[in-house]
């Protein structure tokens, strides 16, 4: 019965990338661990490739309609497959767990890195709710070298998240687009699209060259089926919004996924 529902809930996932490009990994793996019944490690690299595939499809369709811009995809999505290989190959081994362990407090590992992530959806969510629609947005500000610079470190900063956290960081390279790059909504959608799928593929096959785990493929390619079928249900719904509405709706998604996070991660701590 579970492994039914989580089928189901499967499309939800697909939902959320059709509609908003982002918030798959979110979804992903609190259905595979809470749902399905695998471990937090099994579900982090089964969400990578959901989300991954998911992804890649949308940002397909948003390439045919003209909504994928390569520069973005190049300067922000190059540095973030690099971060993405370096942390899995240096950083992960090395991670203490606890990070923090002492007299006075203890910190797991996974509640510091679920609170760090969170925290920054809060910042980059509140950002894109005061920002404006400025006149010259739709023109890529790379001749700004400060701009530049922000966005190959948000895209090496999104990379080390997605390898550390099984995510794609969608909820954290749009507003990189819109904000740093003026970029359209949608077309921010549809290029972080391209960015998530590199990032989180390139995870999974890194997870399955390790053998860490071993994949039931049946169940992750149905599951995998069922978050397409939301994905072009959502990418048909996200035509019709208008695209300042599509900000907001999103901005207010990563703003009250991040305060969830925070406060689940914190009652979970003091229980």
């Amino acid at each position: 019965m579970l492994l039914v529902l989580s089928y189901i809930l499967a499309l939800l996932i697909g939902l959320s990338i059709g509609i908003m490009g982002s918030g798959g990994a979110i979804l992903a793996v609190p259905i595979l661990y809470y749902v399905a019944g695998y471990t937090m490690q099994e579900a982090s690299v089964y969400s990578l490739f959901v989300v991954g595939a998911s992804s890649l499809v949308g940002a397909v369709r948003s390439w045919m309609n003209h909504l994928v811009n390569w520069r973005a995809v190049l300067f922000f999505g190059i540095p973030s497959v690099f971060a993405v290989y370096l942390t899995r190959l240096i950083l992960v081994p090395i991670l203490p767990d606890p990070l923090i362990a002492s007299s006075v407090i203890t910190v797991p590992l996974d509640m510091a890195l679920l609170l760090l992530f969170a925290t920054l959806m809060v910042l980059a969510a509140r950002s894109m709710l005061l920002s404006k629609e400025g006149s010259t947005q739709g023109e890529l500000n790379f001749q700004s070298s400060n701009s530049f610079l922000q966005v190959i470190t948000f895209g090496l900063l999104v990379g080390t998240l997605t390898a550390i956290l099984g995510a794609g960081g969608g909820f954290l390279i749009i507003p990189a687009l819109v904000i740093f790059l003026r970029m359209p909504m949608k077309e921010a959608v549809g290029t972080s699209m391209f960015i998530v799928a590199m990032n989180a593929l390139n995870g999974f096959v890194g997870s399955i060259y390790k053998g860490d785990i071993l994949i039931d493929y049946s169940f992750l390619l149905l599951f995998t089926a069922m978050a397409f079928i939301g994905l072009f249900v959502g990418m048909f719904w996200a035509k019709h919004l208008k695209p300042e509405k599509l900000k907001r709706y999103f901005a207010f998604f990563v703003f009250g996924m991040g305060l969830f996070i925070i406060v689940q991660q914190l009652i979970k701590h003091f229980q």
